[in-house]
């Protein structure tokens, strides 16, 4: 993702523009999950809210490594599990006898 610039050196700002795509689809799975456990609009907007301004988040896009994409690569893993969990109003849910 290196691209050579006007000097002829590697420009990392693809890599960053992908940290940022990364980081922004944590965010809204941040959204996604507080409306798995039953939070209203402002709820939603306030987990993502938080998420977005976390230190982690913040400081994973300034590192020219895979923490963006490794971060990403867990949520959604966390989002499927959770999604995929028997809870309240979902189908997979035991009725009591």
């Amino acid at each position: 993702m290196m691209r050579p610039n006007a000097d002829g050196e590697g420009s990392m700002s693809g890599v960053s523009r992908a940290a940022w795509i990364y980081i922004g689809a944590v965010v809204i799975a941040a959204a996604r999950f507080a409306a798995l456990f039953g939070a209203g609009r402002l709820g939603r907007v306030l987990a993502a809210l938080a998420t977005a301004c976390a230190p982690f988040l913040l400081g994973a896009d300034h590192v020219d490594n895979t923490t963006a994409l490794d971060l990403l690569a867990w949520t959604v893993v966390l989002l499927c599990v959770t999604t995929a969990l028997p809870g309240r109003g979902h189908p997979l849910r035991a009725r009591p006898a």
